[in-house]
């Protein structure tokens, strides 16, 4: 897969996730990862995209309180409460990304590649999930401040 069909099937899932649009969201994600396999790079990097929105959101959610992660400032989650496995995993990638934590973004990465093919859509299916939930937060929050 080249990086404009890359780009185009990342995008379609944010903005049909976004838009609530669970059909063509996974459309876009199931196309995405028949057309890469499981244990290529394409969906690690359209992981880290949707991370990277997720960031974003953060970024517009908490304003002012944003860490600086050159200053050794960090991102943290804290428990969620009835969360499952895939929901966890997703905030901890969307953490050790939004820190720039490569090693740990990475570690992560590689323990959803050994769960099952079920569990991994899932994780997978999560992150995007993660971010298209705060990306709806950022326009409620927007939508609050007119």
């Amino acid at each position: 897969m080249d990086s404009k069909e890359l780009e185009g099937l990342v995008s379609a899932a944010l903005v049909a996730a976004i838009e609530g649009d669970a059909d063509a969201a996974a459309t876009a994600v199931c196309t995405l990862g028949e057309r890469s396999g499981r244990d290529q790079f394409e969906v690690y990097a359209a992981c880290c995209a949707f991370a990277e929105a997720a960031k974003q959101a953060l970024v517009k959610i908490y304003d002012d309180q944003v860490p600086d992660v050159s200053r050794g400032e960090m991102w943290s989650m804290h428990q969620l409460p009835g969360a499952d496995a895939a929901e966890t995993w997703a905030m901890r990638f969307v953490v050790a990304y939004s820190n720039d934590d490569k090693p740990q973004a990475m570690a992560l990465w590689r323990t959803a590649l050994n769960q099952t093919d079920e569990d991994y859509v899932a994780s997978v299916a999560a992150v995007l999930s993660t971010a298209a939930s705060l990306w709806r937060t950022v326009k409620q929050q927007e939508e609050g401040n007119r």
